[in-house]
């Protein structure tokens, strides 16, 4: 018996705390999708560890944990947390606990109380968190005792905290705070960047020219394109893996100075690691990701092209963009008809295309061998009794379309999905 009560104090003597940030293959690492769990158990911390010295694509074990209400005191940016050490590193789970971060964030109740289990197929141990994160006290009540409790970031500002006691409705905080105001401030010290705009580097930029750019990487990601790669292949790929290689050569200007701390080398290619880019004052003045920059893009250009407004420079000739061009193109302040400011020749891209892009230039073109005409609602290259359907369910179930179905469904271009142009395909069954 003694012997048994030792061994359990020894254990627990020797067991330590880490905390594991969690992304998801094939998707940014942003606030979006990743997550944070902890662990005590030294097996479990052993093999997230082990998982850690593998590459980011072979590290094929998801987490599968029971979820619980708040943030626990460190899943930072969400309302939830996996219960330290009721999560396992899996390689199967069922379908029903598979999803996105936000999923659970925007349905608590159903996530928490009815499925009980977050088991996300596509998560991986992204890396251990070894430093301190700065995490944000503000709003937090921690009793009106006088008792210092540590340093802390409270309305921005690096603050000594008191109270009553470090854990709250069962939350220990207690490994949140620092030790001084020196050490908060290193650790959440950033440059205050002006509403719209977020720092990274040191810099600040615009949030939607930004936005724009992880858009751009995320529909090449989802598009599924087949560049026949071979097997580690490191230069091809949709984006271009080699864009996020500790050896890219892309760089980024940024007010008139060139810097090389774009490529990080974590498997996942990230805005600011994209192409040739220049920025002024925070906004993205030009893009060069045409030919002989080989930046492999694919997926339909984002209808939010428009929020680039201060762009000079757009190339992104020679890649492998579909769909069609949407219409606010046309409304950034550039030179379309200069080719060195504005190109998006020889992509996948169909017609017909926005007015301010001249078609009848030399040396147009694009590979739209695979293009839907107009009316093919269901992309199945044939106008017929199946697009009426799906034309039907979009317009009576109040089905929100992205721009690309907007656009083949809008047969007569008055921007309404209506019976008109239900009529109209019918009539372009019937060749009328």
């Amino acid at each position: 018996m003694k012997g048994t009560i030792i061994f359990f104090l020894i254990s627990a003597l020797l067991s330590e705390e880490a905390m594991f940030k969690i992304a998801l293959q094939n998707l940014p690492i942003s606030e979006e999708y990743i997550y944070y769990v902890k662990a005590t158990d030294n097996n479990l911390i052993e093999s997230c560890r082990e998982q850690l010295l593998l590459p980011i694509e072979n590290r094929n074990l998801h987490i599968n944990g029971q979820l619980e209400y708040t943030n626990g005191g460190f899943n930072q940016h969400w309302n939830w947390h996996i219960l330290p050490d009721q999560w396992t590193l899996a390689e199967v789970s069922i379908e029903v606990c598979d999803g996105l971060p936000s999923y659970i964030e925007n349905n608590p109740e159903y996530w928490i109380d009815n499925v009980g289990s977050f088991c996300a197929w596509s998560s991986y141990i992204y890396e251990e968190i070894t430093n301190q994160e700065c995490f944000d006290f503000t709003g937090i009540n921690f009793g009106e005792c006088e008792m210092l409790l540590g340093v802390g970031l409270v309305n921005e500002n690096c603050s000594y905290i008191s109270g009553c006691d470090w854990m709250i409705d069962g939350i220990d905080y207690s490994n949140l705070f620092f030790d001084s105001i020196n050490e908060c401030n290193e650790n959440c010290s950033s440059n205050e960047c002006e509403s719209d705009f977020i720092e990274i580097n040191d810099f600040c930029f615009y949030q939607e020219d930004i936005s724009f750019l992880q858009t751009i990487i995320t529909n090449s990601y989802q598009s599924g394109i087949d560049l026949g790669c071979d097997d580690g292949d490191s230069y091809c790929g949709s984006p271009n893996p080699y864009m996020d290689s500790y050896e890219s050569w892309m760089d980024i200007m940024v007010d008139g100075e060139i810097y090389e701390w774009n490529s990080n080398g974590n498997g996942v290619v990230e805005p600011l690691e994209l192409g040739v880019q220049e920025w002024q004052n925070g906004r993205l003045t030009s893009l060069m990701c045409g030919a002989y920059i080989y930046c492999q893009l694919s997926g339909p250009i984002p209808e939010q092209i428009n929020n680039l407004t201060a762009i000079e420079t757009f190339r992104i000739e020679g890649n492998y963009f579909s769909g069609f061009i949407p219409e606010s193109i046309c409304e950034l302040d550039i030179d379309y008809d200069n080719s060195l400011e504005f190109d998006v020749r020889y992509n996948q891209l169909c017609p017909p295309y926005p007015s301010c892009i001249d078609i009848n230039a030399d040396f147009w073109g694009q590979y739209d061998e695979e293009c839907n005409e107009i009316g093919d609602v269901n992309h199945d290259y044939t106008i017929n009794i199946l697009d009426i359907i799906s034309l039907v369910s979009i317009i009576f179930d109040s089905y929100i379309p992205d721009y690309q179905t907007f656009f083949i469904s809008d047969i007569n271009s008055d921007g309404v999905l209506d019976v008109l142009d239900i009529i109209l395909i019918v009539n372009l069954i019937l060749n009328i």
